[in-house]
This record gives structure tokens, C-alpha cells and sequence, in this order.
């Protein structure tokens, strides 16, 4: 059995699942778009651009959304025990979609064995197998695998293809360390979208100050 069939998935990624498997093969989606439609069912036109990497651009989503939906910047230090806080407050709100931008030269290889992720899970021992490609990219975090000793999360791509793979806490800290992370929300749960930030550590940004993440 897959270890993806144990994920606990964040409220609200049920829709961006969906939005991925039905976007496959036809026209590419920003980030910002695929969470938009996730959570609002659909996309206003504008001009706003999209994400470039490795900034994010919170203003987007409200202007996706026609004020619906706010992107709550979330800023480091960034630890594995942060993350998981963070992850875990999350899956108390009604929906949520994080959007992340990434090294991932310092990813798990997308290929680790799966044995090698369930004896992590066992030990806290992380796999050896590291990513062989080092790029700026964004992606989503999906939900939260723990286990006795370790935790992985899940991780979307935002690329064609849109491959699901799990990646050790500490390594999703580690990619996350120069940049940053939105949380695209319903705008009556930013206020405690913003309060879980900060209660797990992490820093966020006043609306006056949420251009850009990165």
C-alpha cells in the first residue's frame, strides 16, 4: 500500500486534487489560479500576474478570488518542528491551500524507496537519497504523514504532471529556509489563519506589507 494513502490531507486540498487531475494535459495554471479555483470554484480574469520564483505574490489571490479568499504570507525561521506545528493548527481551519516556493536541491530524492520513507517514519532517521536537481520551484503542501519518530509532508508540484511525493519535515524546512509560504484561505478565517502562523513559531506580514513573499 502506497503511503500516500496515509496522508491526513489539509481541509480543502480535496479541491485542488481535483483541479490537478482535471487540469492535466490542458492549459497551465498558475499556482495562485489552481488554489483560486480550489476554494472559490472559479477564477475572475485579471492582469495580475502569477507567482515567479522564488516570490509570492499574496495580492494575486485576493484579485483572483474577488476579495473572497486572502493569502496569508508565512515567513521562517524555518525548523521541522515549526512546519509540523503549523501544519497541524491548519487542519483546523474550514479549508486551506499552501503555496510554497522551494530549493529543492534540498528535497529527498522523488524516487526514495518507500521503505526507506516508512523506516524514516519508524526512526527519524531521514533517507540518504537526495534530490539531484537543484531549481527554484513553488509548490503546494497537501497534508501530513507521522509516524512514531518521524513526519513527512506531502508535496504537490505545480509543474505539468503534478507528481505527489512525501518529503521528511526537515527537508521541507531546509528548502523553505530563503523564501517563504502562503496560506490561500476563505478571507472570514485570515485573522486565524494569521494567528496559527504565529503561535507555531513563524512570522507572517501585515496586509500594508503583503506584496511579496521571498
Amino acid at each position: 500500500m502506497s503511503l500516500l494513502e496515509d496522508v491526513r490531507w489539509l481541509p480543502g486540498t480535496a479541491g485542488l486534487r481535483a483541479e490537478l487531475s482535471a487540469g492535466a494535459g490542458g492549459p497551465r495554471r498558475t499556482p495562485e489560479q489552481l488554489a483560486v479555483l480550489a476554494l472559490a470554484g472559479e477564477v475572475r480574469r485579471t492582469g495580475e500576474p502569477g507567482s515567479t520564483v522564488p516570490q509570492l505574490l499574496p495580492r494575486t489571490v485576493r484579485e483572483l478570488s474577488a476579495g473572497r479568499l486572502r493569502a496569508v504570507p508565512v515567513l521562517g525561521p524555518w525548523t521541522a518542528e515549526f512546519v509540523c506545528l503549523l501544519l497541524e493548527a491548519a487542519m483546523r481551519l474550514s479549508a486551506v491551500v499552501p503555496i510554497a516556493a522551494v530549493d529543492t536541491g534540498s528535497f529527498a530524492a522523488a524516487d526514495t524507496p518507500q521503505r526507506a520513507l516508512r523506516d524514516f517514519l519508524d526512526t527519524g532517521l531521514p533517507p540518504l537519497w537526495m534530490s539531484a536537481h537543484r531549481t527554484a520551484e513553488v509548490v503546494f503542501v497537501g497534508g501530513l504523514l507521522r509516524g512514531r519518530e518521524g513526519a513527512l509532508a506531502c508535496v504537490l508540484d505545480t509543474a505539468p504532471g503534478h507528481r505527489a511525493q512525501l518529503q521528511p519535515l526537515s527537508h521541507l524546512a531546509a528548502a523553505l529556509h530563503d523564501a517563504g509560504m502562503l496560506l490561500v484561505v476563505h478571507a472570514a478565517e485570515a485573522g486565524r489563519a494569521r494567528r496559527i502562523v504565529t503561535e507555531a513559531g513563524l512570522r507572517t506580514r501585515t496586509w500594508d506589507d503583503e506584496d511579496s513573499v521571498g
